[in-house]
């Protein structure tokens, strides 16, 4: 949807017109600015076991500064500090309901075929619904 349509729907006469012929109406979505945080908000960090992309991701996340939880998983706790990223815990059975992330961050590059996909599904699960408006789902992978 161009902008022109977003401008339109979003007048007076345009919210009127489009809401009775049933176009939607679409949410204007945070873009990156020159000078500003890469990410404003938390960002959930998860990996598959035997990830091979986690220490790089860590590095990553350290060096925009980025707010990270991570969970309480041995091999993702361990990249996180290797990076000098100070990550906090995330327990999704202890978490408030109102705790939300900018981004989820997965590595699946250690999923090298469908049976293990339910370590996507535990990651995402408890988590997708906390995912904030103009939010990212990052799924990493590699050729298994």
């Amino acid at each position: 949807m161009s902008d022109r349509y977003q401008q339109l729907v979003n007048t007076p006469i345009g919210k009127i017109v489009s809401k009775q012929i049933g176009l939607p109406a679409p949410v204007k979505l945070e873009r990156y600015e020159r000078g500003q945080p890469v990410v404003t908000g938390t960002v959930l960090f998860g990996a598959a076991p035997g990830g091979r992309l986690a220490g790089a991701v860590a590095e990553v996340l350290a060096n925009i500064d980025a707010e990270v939880h991570t969970p309480l998983d041995g091999d993702i706790r361990t990249a996180a500090a290797d990076a000098g990223l100070s990550a906090k815990v995330f327990n999704p059975d202890a978490a408030p309901e109102d705790q939300k992330f900018k981004a989820l961050v997965f590595d699946a590059s250690g999923i090298a075929d469908s049976s293990q996909l339910h370590e996507a599904f535990a990651f995402f699960h408890p988590t997708i619904r906390r995912v904030r408006s103009s939010g990212r789902v990052i799924v990493l992978g590699t050729p298994p």
